[in-house]
């Protein structure tokens, strides 16, 4: 997976020049967070109920995780 993930975060910054990359992860998905924390992805904030199931109507918390092109190529 990190691989995969590498080559994205390369092909996101170098082919397509963008300046930041971000995520949005559940406050309560361990993996993903930590995954993103491997790369250096900052953890920007919280979006209090940003998701909500369209079928129980549970709203989730999510994280907003940033990663900056100097920040990826450093």
């Amino acid at each position: 997976m990190s691989d995969a993930i590498r080559e994205i975060l390369s092909f996101g910054f170098n082919q397509l020049g963008s300046v930041r990359i971000q995520a949005f992860v559940c406050t309560e998905n361990v993996a993903s967070t930590e995954i993103l924390k491997k790369f250096k992805f900052k953890e920007e904030g919280c979006l209090r109920q940003f998701e909500c199931h369209s079928v129980t109507g549970e709203c989730k918390d999510m994280w907003v995780y940033g990663l900056l092109n100097t920040e990826f190529q450093k």
